[in-house]
């Protein structure tokens, strides 16, 4: 089971080392530099926006018994991500502009700022899910699920940067896609 939850990350990778010379090509730097730092942003907001509640609920839900218990652990953890994504997603919206301008400089547009919000907070609630596949042992639905993202976000993305010229939005559109997909999954 190890070496399968391994495969996913070295998946995940080897999908962004394939994108890197391909946007490297098509993005101007300061186009470079707006996803780089949108991406890092998200990273950011997954550590901190939901303070990882699925860490606590993993420590509680493993190895209990009762499964009335791991649901209600569950659920609750669930509930927090969510509130706590919905309350980042609405004031990243009401203070998008000003945000944009802090984050990526005054020529930027807030749409960028307001695309990655929404991969953020879908790519959250994707990492509560997914843990949740790894502390039930289910490695290859967390496997397949790791993979609908990173070929869902490589193909739209190349579709939206590449087929639709969408530049910086449509890498980050072909994130939340990804994400989306395997959230769904």
């Amino acid at each position: 089971d190890s070496a399968v939850y391994v495969l996913p990350a070295a998946l995940s990778s080897g999908v962004s080392f394939f994108l890197f010379p391909l946007y490297a090509h098509r993005f101007t730097p300061q186009q470079y530099g707006y996803l780089d730092l949108l991406l890092l942003t998200g990273t950011l907001i997954g550590f901190t926006v939901a303070l990882e509640v699925y860490q606590a609920v993993g420590r509680y839900v493993t190895g209990e018994t009762d499964e009335r218990l791991r649901k209600g652990y569950a659920s609750t953890g669930l509930l927090i991500t969510v509130a706590t994504y919905s309350l980042f997603a609405i004031v990243f919206e009401l203070l998008a502009a000003p945000i944009t301008r802090v984050l990526l400089g005054p020529h930027a547009s807030p749409d960028l700022l307001r695309v990655a919000t929404a991969w953020m907070c879908v790519q959250g609630l994707l990492n509560f899910t997914q843990s949740q596949l790894r502390w039930r042992l289910r490695p290859s639905a967390f496997a397949t699920a790791s993979a609908v993202n990173a070929f869902g976000t490589a193909g739209f993305a190349a579709v939206f940067v590449f087929g639709l010229h969408l530049e910086v939005r449509g890498a980050l559109l072909g994130q939340l896609t990804g994400s989306g997909m395997a959230l769904l999954y």
